[in-house]
């Protein structure tokens, strides 16, 4: 899901590290909290893409390449929050 996407220029870890720095946490809430925490940082680039297209400008490859890691991000949290109830 996130193999084209540059984490640390998010300031994001890769999930399994994000797993190690928080043992106290399941599994399952690590991921939720990682997977929200992807969609904050990366929040103001769905600005910026919004931006462009006002302009009349392209938006660029990097930022539809997130869009659509954003998209399967809400799917997982949606998978997950559904397998814990």
């Amino acid at each position: 899901m996130f193999e084209n996407i540059d984490l640390q220029h998010y300031h994001m870890v890769p999930l399994e590290k994000y797993r190690q720095d928080f043992p106290v946490l399941s599994d399952t809430d690590a991921e939720l909290d990682w997977l929200e925490t992807f969609l904050i940082q990366t929040d103001y680039q769905i600005t910026k893409a919004a931006e462009c297209q006002l302009l009349g400008q392209p938006v660029p490859e990097e930022i539809k390449t997130l869009i659509v890691a954003r998209r399967e991000a809400r799917a997982r949290i949606n998978e997950l929050e559904m397998e814990g109830q």
